[in-house]
């Protein structure tokens, strides 16, 4: 699934320099001092499964998928339990230091020092996105505590999305998006339509994920554009990795 580009200004009028996936942020993932929010994109336009479609603010919570056969349940992602070394301390500031232990233990990738891999739980996030067959109700995507659709119909946000398009603007409050409908059927000329909506869900994985297996990725555009080296690309914002469980180059 390709991001194509990213809803972000750019003060730049060279093709080259033009912001897709990359900018001060991988995919503008966002960092919300929050424990029930993502860090997750902001705006973006994706294909997915030769479906084009943009997004609305992606600000939604840590969940993920339901083990019930309800359609689209989901359910808080649980927190790991803090760590009984941390817990028996008497005083908080004791209890800061030795969290700020664990923190570098993690860091370190050393869990001899502190085991970690009990407390610091990976999950693996992902988009997904699908056609419903109802489409006269407007559903949102996924809850957010910040940004929902602003549009009464699915109609109404295609109009919104249209004039916003042609005029060249957007929604100042990041709540328009472009989720396309189209037309699976017809029963004795009546057409009826299929909307395509998507969601930003977590999965959390039962086995330790070292940070070793994450690679950093190369993106020259982005290091011409901020002047950055190759050393430093891995400690800012715009580090895109990948995952390589191998450890050789593939």
């Amino acid at each position: 699934m390709p991001f194509k580009v990213l809803l972000l200004p750019q003060d730049r009028l060279q093709n080259i320099l033009v912001t897709t996936k990359l900018c001060l942020m991988l995919i503008l993932i966002l960092a919300h001092p929050r424990p029930t929010l993502l860090h997750v994109p902001g705006e973006f336009v994706a294909v997915m499964n030769g479906v084009d479609f943009r997004t609305r603010h992606n600000d939604c919570k840590f969940k993920m998928a339901a083990n019930t056969k309800d359609f689209n349940k989901v359910q808080d992602v649980p927190f790991p339990d803090v760590p009984p070394a941390v817990k028996n301390k008497r005083t908080i500031q004791e209890q800061i230091d030795e969290m700020r232990l664990w923190f570098k233990a993690f860091k370190d990738q050393d869990h001899s020092v502190r085991d970690y891999r009990k407390y610091f739980k990976p999950n693996l996030c992902y988009l997904e996105g699908g056609w419903t067959l109802n489409s006269k109700t407007l559903d949102e995507p996924f809850q957010s505590d910040r940004h929902q659709l602003d549009a009464s119909s699915w109609f109404d946000l295609q109009e919104k999305i249209r004039w916003t398009s042609y005029a060249g603007s957007k929604s100042n409050l990041e709540n328009f998006a472009f989720l396309p409908t189209m037309m699976y059927n017809i029963t004795e000329g009546i057409p009826q339509y299929a909307q395509w909506n998507y969601r930003i869900l977590c999965h959390p994985l039962k086995q330790d994920v070292p940070t070793s297996y994450l690679k950093v990725q190369d993106d020259l555009s982005t290091r011409l554009r901020r002047k950055y080296r190759w050393d430093k690309i891995e400690g800012t914002r715009s580090a895109r990795f990948k995952i390589n469980e191998f450890g050789t180059e593939r």
